[in-house]
């Protein structure tokens, strides 16, 4: 049972947000688990912890649960601007996710709260942090270092003992993680140009190919066989 001043979170199939009425109001949100385990590996700076089971319940009126209530609000509106855009609709229910993460008892904790990160993890999380934030735009190495606090160096230094795979490399596949994820929940009337332009990839050929070699099928493949399912 859910007490009053409580939500519970329960992965599931992606839905619209609904309303029951009773005894008690109360608002019901499904979440992809694989939009769930996304986002908060992403947040995590790209380190992976299973299980992953953010199910149960968080206080509506701690901070992160109230950001959780301002945004399922602006969700709910079916007229909403943001929710009609595809790009500006994505990041409002991206961001909802990333309060549900913050708000309820995960496997993640200890690394979204920095407890348990090593000087180099620390210095990939803060580049991937940067590169996260700025995926549209032409970045550099030297801009990488900066947002990180070191020189381009140590910056290399990291990446191959994090990641094993130079800041560029994982530029790409943040790149091309991101436009799959839009991809598959991209709303009717969505192109691949467009999505792929988004993450910042300007010549549509050569993402093709590097969309292909990464996940096995063309990006036009994953848009056509997700849309049939919303």
């Amino acid at each position: 049972m859910v007490a009053p001043g409580q939500a519970i979170v329960r992965p599931g199939a992606i839905e619209t947000v609904s309303r029951c009425y009773g005894e008690t109001d109360m608002v019901v949100v499904r979440i992809p688990t694989e939009l769930l385990l996304y986002q908060a590996r992403w947040l995590a700076g790209g380190r992976e912890v299973q299980p992953f089971e953010p199910t149960g319940t968080f206080e509506v009126g701690s901070a992160a649960g109230r950001l959780t209530t301002v945004l399922l609000h602006e969700l709910e509106y079916e007229d909403n601007l943001l929710v009609g855009s595809t790009l500006a609709g994505r990041e409002l229910q991206l961001a909802l996710v990333t309060a549900v993460i913050e708000a309820t008892p995960n496997a993640y904790q200890d690394l979204l709260d920095g407890r348990t990160i090593e000087p180099y993890a620390a210095i990939v999380r803060r580049a991937e942090a940067y590169l996260f934030d700025h995926l549209a735009e032409l970045i550099s190495k030297p801009q990488i270092a900066a947002a990180a606090g070191v020189k381009v160096r140590v910056l290399e230094r990291a990446f191959e003992r994090i990641r094993h795979l130079p800041p560029m490399a994982v530029l790409r596949q943040m790149r091309l993680d991101r436009v799959r994820l839009l991809l598959k929940y991209a709303p009717a009337g969505a192109t691949v140009a467009v999505l792929a332009r988004t993450c910042g990839f300007g010549h549509l050929g050569h993402f093709t190919i590097a969309y292909q070699k990464r996940f096995g099928e063309l990006p036009a493949e994953t848009l056509q066989r997700d849309q049939r399912h919303i």
